[in-house]
């Protein structure tokens, strides 16, 4: 099978796909997803750096992070999109259990 080309965002020195894998990957190499025929196994993510607050507001667990990509590897194209949120300890999401 044809290799990714490096344009695409994959270094295919370090990250060769083992065979029955794909590692699908946007062009900037900010996201990397790694699937076989079942189920996808790894999601790494590289954010943007945080804004600093506003002047005279107090620093919190941060503004929710929200984005959507196309991953692309020799296997086919993949769409991702992913919310990150950020909670204090006593803060738990309906579903989620609680931190112990």
């Amino acid at each position: 099978m044809p290799g990714v080309p490096l344009e695409e965002g994959l270094d295919r020195e370090s990250r060769e796909d083992t065979p029955g894998q794909c590692t699908y990957s946007n062009s900037e190499g900010t996201i990397n997803m790694v699937c076989d025929a079942m189920s996808c196994q790894q999601l790494s993510l590289r954010l943007p750096p945080p804004s600093p607050p506003p002047p005279g507001q107090a620093v919190g667990p941060g503004l929710p992070y929200q984005g959507a990509w196309v991953l692309r590897s020799h296997c086919g194209t993949l769409q991702v999109s992913v919310l990150i949120t950020a909670q204090s300890e006593d803060e738990t999401s309906p579903g989620l259990p609680a931190a112990s």
